[in-house]
């Protein structure tokens, strides 16, 4: 809908102030004005508004007019610095720009709606925006009020948690590089005391042998720990190949319970099989990495349980085309302030230093990765001190639904692919019947902000490759930007199945025309430009326009 046609759209002949101050008498009045006239009251009413009052262009977003108080509170020295500067520098979250746009060419009418602008300074500014929508200087207009948000409103913008990201992305390459220069020298470490147990372990006293035991076990501890950052870094990055095949989950699930059968027995535990005899169930998927996960969660229900307790594993198809695989145990349990950190790198289960001293805080977050990349889901219930079952989903091989990222998807930009691999991610997200509403809630959320950045990034490596078609492509990101925000309102608004089925097929075409269409062209421009790519994305991030 255009704004001119929502009824609550006005021209500059009606009455125009404060959402909470409107007059009929006064508008009688306006209804005679000239054009012209009705524009000069309109500025002179919104410039002595104490409220921070912008006027927009519906079509390009671009300020018409900005009164005194919202020049002073966005920091800008006269009202000519605010009226030329690109809108987009001053919104810190781009699912608001976002939001935004979609609300200035629909006639979507915002109100009290949250948000932060950004301050010339850099500062943040939290506001409440409402728009009322209007014909000012012979165009469709909104005006839009900036209502100071109450202290304590204020959430993490996306701007922080992508900053939070970088850090992440920062420590996963230390931690990799550091892992490197700790692998050789504790091997040499572990070899000599392998030496020391098998030639001298008759000339050494039982205490030495103790002290040799105990140099091995450690050593060998943190041998794991170091191949499990080194693990983690090369899953971050991109680094790890997947060998896909029809894979039977009973034969590799009944392989993972005779590897942790041991370990079971060895704290006195019952480990229960009731999957692995049932008639077979064939997945899509990488062995290796289906079994890395199993023994992940297989090994976490042994660790985390108490003495005498017991882990049960089960397994069953279903009819949305997946394989649902749960583990439950009788153990300590997740307090509900750690659940929602369950996932993060580094988070353990118990700080205990009994238990903590075990694991890396590792295991989790690897498995939840590489379920995702093979096209899965992963999550829990658990309450403390009763017990927790962790469970996985991976697509059958019935399943011609579900995308798995592969070579044959790839377009040879290493930023570009990781970007797909973010939306192949989504795509089988939003496809799974066991998603929530809450879950695809955050879907949404993370699509907006996901088309903001991977158009930004692709069209700086575009700019700086010398693509040819730059402005076509540019036109084509409006156009799916636009499609994306207002599926994400249809689903806000009604949160129907059918926009849950819009959006899956959307997503789908958005991967195959033109991802594995157009996408696939710039690679070809770009071959020997690596470090003008690298500098031109550093260049987003150092601008803030990631």
């Amino acid at each position: 809908m255009k704004p001119s046609e929502n009824p609550q759209f006005m021209s500059a002949r009606a009455p125009i102030d404060a959402p909470s101050r409107q007059s009929t008498d006064h508008a009688q009045g306006w209804a005679n004005k000239s054009p012209e006239k009705a524009d000069t009251i309109v500025q002179e009413i919104l410039e002595t508004n104490p409220m921070g009052v912008a006027v927009l262009e519906c079509l390009t977003g671009r300020w018409l007019f900005a009164n005194s108080a919202l020049v002073d509170a966005l920091g800008a020295a006269r009202p000519e610095d605010l009226l030329v500067r690109d809108t987009s520098k001053t919104w810190v979250n781009p699912e608001d720009l976002a939001r935004i746009e979609v609300a200035l060419k629909t006639g979507q009418v915002l109100a009290n709606y949250e948000v932060e602008r950004q301050r010339f300074d850099g500062t943040r500014w939290p506001v409440l925006l409402n728009t009322q929508f209007v014909q000012f200087e012979g165009t469709e207009a909104a005006i839009v009020w900036h209502l100071e948000r109450p202290a304590g409103k204020s959430e993490p913008s996306l701007a922080v948690r992508q900053e939070a990201d970088r850090a992440n992305q920062a420590k996963s390459e230390f931690l990799s590089s550091m892992s490197h220069e700790l692998r050789t020298p504790l091997n040499a470490i572990l070899g000599f005391t392998q030496l020391l147990q098998i030639e001298l372990k008759d000339a050494l006293s039982p205490k030495q042998n103790d002290h040799v035991e105990n140099i091995l076990a450690g050593g060998n501890h943190l041998l794991k720990l170091v191949n499990d950052i080194l693990d983690l870094a090369r899953i971050e990055a991109d680094q790890t190949p997947f060998t896909l095949a029809d894979v039977n989950a009973n034969t590799v699930v009944a392989d993972c319970m005779a590897l942790i059968r041991p370990l079971a027995l060895e704290r006195g535990m019952e480990l229960v099989d009731e999957f692995s005899r049932r008639p077979a169930i064939m997945i899509r998927t990488d062995a290796l990495r289906f079994k890395q996960v199993v023994l992940n969660l297989l090994s976490n229900a042994i660790k985390f349980n108490c003495e005498g307790g017991s882990a049960t594993l089960r397994g069953h198809d279903s009819d949305n085309g997946f394989f649902f695989l749960t583990v439950t145990d009788t153990g300590i349990g997740i307090a509900d302030d750690d659940q929602a950190d369950i996932f993060q790198v580094f988070h353990r289960l118990d700080t205990n230093a009994a238990v903590a001293k075990e694991g890396s805080g590792i295991g989790l977050y690897v498995s939840k990765l590489l379920v995702e990349r093979l096209a899965g889901r992963i999550g829990f219930e658990s309450e403390e001190g009763i017990g927790s079952t962790f469970w996985i989903e991976l697509p059958l091989v019935s399943n011609d639904e579900a995308l798995i990222w592969d070579e044959s998807l790839r377009v040879g930009i290493d930023v570009l692919d990781k970007d797909h691999q973010v939306l192949i991610s989504l795509l089988n997200q939003v496809r799974q019947h066991s998603v929530g509403d809450e879950d695809m809630d955050e879907i949404i959320s993370k699509l907006i902000a996901y088309t903001h950045d991977h158009f930004r990034r692709e069209e700086a490596i575009m700019a700086v490759c010398g693509y040819p078609d730059l402005e076509r492509h540019r036109g084509i990101h409006r156009d799916l930007t636009d499609r994306v925000s207002k599926l994400a309102d249809a689903w806000r608004n009604t949160r129907a199945p059918e926009t849950r089925r819009r959006l899956r097929i959307f997503l789908r075409q958005w991967l195959t025309n033109h991802i594995m269409g157009t996408d696939a062209d710039i690679a070809v421009y770009a071959s020997g430009k690596e470090d003008a790519i690298r500098d031109a994305l550093r260049s987003l991030e150092t601008t803030g326009d990631l």
